[in-house]
């Protein structure tokens, strides 16, 4: 056949744009599904449980604000380390989980994905109970260096004695999230977010406030909510195994061997941002120490009931909440 008829004959191919791609990658609908829709997908459940994550924080804002001064300040004082812990786990490390798993899956290579997955848990898990180590053994000395003092510093032990033994549930459970986000699985993640968010206000609430006949535990009580939650999203996320009639991949949940290459694969992506996540922390820590001091003295002089402007300073850490009903607005 001449050039010319071959060139003729092209127009006429039938071959699918995918047709050389094995069949578990051509039925993927992240290589072979349209741009937006597939990003849209992938981006709303996502932007959904950051949203949950906000009603959180104000309904838990909302519990201290009415347990006093004193539990606002040490919510504060706690404020970096439990940020650091969650943007630490969920969005460095996270990051590189999702990364690695994603590429593997998408070279057609199940058998590495599971690995990475293995190694993800296995890194999450050792990392999660350095951290919690730390924290038990240095933690006083940490939030006295912060500025805790007096009751203030008491009620942020009282959180900080039971947040530390919750980190490894933190780190499984953002570590399982982004290997089911590099599946191309953000339902799961998204729906296991918001059904714990809800237990983490109702538990948090009650057990806070003493609510439905419990005892009152204070800040405890917010502490034992967020475990509660995290550890409940840690076991719905594990338990979720391999389905061969799902039209997302998935990775199984089996042992895999190890593999000395796959953790610096995660690191590589994965510690870079842990240096900027450090450095966010550490800014806000320097920014807030020199204030630190001055609300935990406020705090043991005044009483024991804030208002909402003094509830709102102290949570954010802008300045030292002044006395109670003292904050008025200033006459034109």
């Amino acid at each position: 056949m001449s050039k010319a008829g071959a060139v003729e004959a092209r127009p006429n191919d039938e071959t699918p744009p995918h047709g050389n791609l094995p069949a578990e990658r051509a039925s993927n609908p992240l290589i072979q599904g349209r741009i937006l829709p597939t990003l849209v997908r992938l981006a709303a459940p996502n932007a959904a449980a950051l949203v949950v994550g906000v009603i959180v924080l104000i309904a838990e804002t909302s519990y201290v604000g009415r347990l006093g001064t004193a539990p606002l300040a040490a919510i504060a004082l706690m404020f970096p380390i439990v940020m650091l812990m969650m943007t630490m786990s969920g969005g460095a490390m996270g990051g590189g989980i999702t990364s690695a798993i994603s590429r593997a899956l998408g070279a057609g290579d199940a058998a590495r994905a599971s690995t990475l997955a293995v190694h993800a848990l296995a890194l999450g898990l050792c990392i999660g109970s350095i951290f919690s180590l730390i924290l038990v053994v240095f933690g006083d000395t940490i939030l006295a260096t912060l500025g805790g003092s007096g009751r203030v510093l008491d009620e942020a032990h009282a959180f900080l004695s039971l947040f530390a033994f919750g980190i490894v549930a933190i780190w499984l459970m953002n570590s399982l999230a982004a290997i089911l986000r590099g599946t191309g699985n953000m339902r799961l993640p998204s729906l296991t977010v918001f059904t714990s968010a809800l237990c983490q206000i109702v538990i948090g609430g009650v057990l806070s406030l003493g609510l439905a006949g419990f005892p009152q535990m204070g800040i405890r009580g917010i502490a034992i909510g967020q475990m509660a939650a995290f550890s409940l999203s840690a076991a719905v996320m594990g338990s979720a195994r391999t389905c061969e009639s799902s039209k997302e991949p998935t990775v199984t949940s089996s042992l895999a061997v190890t593999d000395a290459a796959v953790a610096p694969l995660m690191l590589s992506v994965g510690g870079p941002t842990h240096e900027l996540t450090l450095l966010s922390s550490v800014a806000f820590i320097v920014v807030k120490a020199p204030a630190a001091r001055p609300m935990a003295r406020a705090a043991q002089r005044h009483g024991p009931r804030p208002t909402r402007a003094e509830a709102d300073a102290v949570r954010i850490g802008v300045g030292p909440p002044t006395a109670p009903g003292s904050c008025r607005r200033r006459p034109r």
